[in-house]
């Protein structure tokens, strides 16, 4: 048994390579022939008298079941990527002016930005240690840093701020099984166990969940929807609000979506593989300084671990987060970030050709004027709220410059029922 699977998978990794036909791929792993006989027979009717899928295998395969499609995965959004960036940008402007306009947004405190971040501690804690001790010692990495408890090695963390410099409660993702806020069990130096949140290290009435993965999906983003909402809703309430989040991310859910628009929050969702160009959060004044931080934060609650012999826990994790969020999303830093993308106030010349150039197989004309294109689909930005897609489940805006309205919304909660139904 065990040598067969060897063979079924040296196979495969020669698949992958390139290095097999599908026929010589089919005598080497044996698949069929390892079948029952009654399975092994239906085959050689499908496969002309033979246990073996010939060329056209695949294609009579796709004709037999019609609801079946071949497609490349990110062949559309690469495409988009390469041909359509000077639209889709000045698209994208054209939809701040007019939201600009129509909604009232007079005020930077109304203009927020949201971004979310992996943190390994582990690796974070590492790096800085090879700075220090350079490469003698470091093949074992765990002789020089403390060992870490479990759930303590990863989190991903939401930062959601404003134009005006504010910064909203922490949205923190860490890794643990509970389906819950995270709290943990603490012994003081007493000798006194108590129950401590996680979000008590953070900043005010931030939200800290347990999950494994810690990362980002539907179900995560409707706990962001619904905390961010609460506060905003809250901030100004008679305010209305535009929300700009990455549009290459599918896990926006149209019930998260529609929390925020009950909080008379819009939300805009960035051009696909444009984001280092027009997310605030992701410009060198923002997460450039905060990484950093995170990193130093991290590197000294390990030193103190270590000297005290004690675990790396999630606990040092959070508070090396809220101490670099609060020592590097400042408010200059955040103004600062939110005029390098042009976001406030409304400025198209931040985006320079050559940015527009970056990744794309060939060169754009350097005469693209990204002011003049914005004043001229302005009134198409109007009429084309292109609605979102669902993809996989959730929303997905991958590509375009789109803002998610509340009929959109609803329309696409709609498709999916009837999707259900059928």
């Amino acid at each position: 048994m065990g040598q067969d699977h060897e063979v079924k998978m040296a196979a495969l990794e020669q698949v992958k390579a390139g290095d097999l036909t599908t026929a010589a791929f089919a005598r080497r792993v044996e698949y069929v022939s390892s079948l029952s006989l009654r399975r092994q027979e239906t085959a050689r009717r499908y496969f002309h008298g033979t246990t073996t899928p010939g060329k056209r295998f695949m294609t009579i395969f796709l004709k037999r079941w019609r609801e079946l499609r071949e497609y490349r995965a990110g062949t559309i959004e690469a495409g988009r990527a390469r041909n359509a960036r000077p639209e889709t940008v000045a698209h994208w402007y054209a939809t701040l002016s007019l939201m600009y306009c129509d909604l009232r947004f007079v005020s930077p405190r109304q203009v927020w930005n949201m971004d979310d971040t992996h943190i390994k501690a582990r690796e974070s804690a590492g790096n800085s240690r090879a700075r220090i001790l350079g490469p003698v010692g470091m093949t074992k990495p765990e002789v020089v840093m403390p060992d870490f408890a479990s759930g303590a090695g990863a989190c991903t963390a939401a930062f959601t701020v404003s134009a005006a410099g504010t910064v909203a409660p922490h949205f923190i993702v860490v890794e643990g099984a509970t389906p819950d806020h995270a709290f943990v069990r603490v012994t003081d130096p007493h000798g006194k166990v108590c129950t401590v949140p996680l979000a008590s290290f953070l900043n005010d009435s931030a939200v800290a969940w347990r999950r494994t993965p810690p990362g980002f999906d539907k179900s995560v983003f409707d706990v962001y929807a619904e905390h961010i909402a609460t506060f905003l809703r809250s901030y100004y309430p008679k305010e209305a609000k535009l929300l700009a989040v990455n549009g290459a991310k599918v896990h926006l859910s149209p019930g998260g979506l529609l929390t925020l628009l009950r909080a008379n929050v819009r939300v805009i969702a960035e051009p696909s593989k444009m984001s280092h160009i027009l997310e605030a959060l992701d410009t060198p004044s923002a997460f450039g300084r905060y990484q950093p931080k995170v990193r130093s934060r991290v590197q000294e609650l390990a030193l103190a671990c270590r000297a005290d012999s004690r675990p790396f826990t999630t606990i040092e994790l959070d508070k090396s987060i809220g101490r670099a969020a609060s020592d590097a999303l400042t408010v200059d830093a955040l103004v600062s970030a939110f005029r390098r993308v042009g976001m406030w106030p409304l400025d198209p010349t931040v985006v320079s050709w050559e940015d527009l150039c970056k990744g794309a197989d060939e060169p754009l004309a350097p005469y693209v004027d990204i002011p003049l294109l914005v004043s001229r689909p302005a009134p198409v930005a109007r009429k084309d709220m292109a609605r979102p897609v669902v993809q996989n489940g959730t929303l997905s805006t991958a590509g375009r410059a789109t803002i998610l309205t509340a009929p959109e919304v609803i329309s696409a909660l709609n498709e999916m029922d009837a999707d259900k139904e059928e």
